[in-house]
């Protein structure tokens, strides 16, 4: 099977998720992601069973519906994980090959801020 390989910045936290469970790219503009990034937010979508994190990783509660997930050594921003979901979005900028895959969502487009 074929996987696809993420790391923070350090290297001290690495992520794989297998490449038939990736649903794709979600580009999210809410007000969240801006904060916590200072930027959009391109998501690679990853089927929470089929991804795996390890490392120095800590978790930050953003909000009441997901949490952040961050590399405790050097800070980078690794994931978010919705509540009651089975999925995980890892930061789609953490992966270490390119990425052929499609942008299949785009969302809080409203909040999308004209420079972006």
């Amino acid at each position: 099977m074929t996987s696809l390989h993420a790391s923070c910045h350090c290297g001290a936290v690495t992520i794989k998720t297998d490449l038939p469970s990736v649903k794709g790219i979600v580009k999210c503009y809410c007000r969240d992601c801006q904060k916590y990034l200072g930027n959009y937010a391109p998501w690679v979508v990853c089927d929470k069973g089929a991804t795996q994190i390890d490392g120095s990783v800590g978790e930050y509660t953003s909000s009441d519906v997901a949490k952040r997930l961050y590399c405790k050594d050097c800070g980078s921003s690794l994931a978010k994980v919705p509540n009651d979901s089975e999925i995980v979005l890892v930061a789609a900028g953490c992966f270490d090959q390119p990425l052929n895959l499609e942008v299949i969502k785009e969302v809080f487009v409203e909040a999308k801020e004209p420079w972006m």
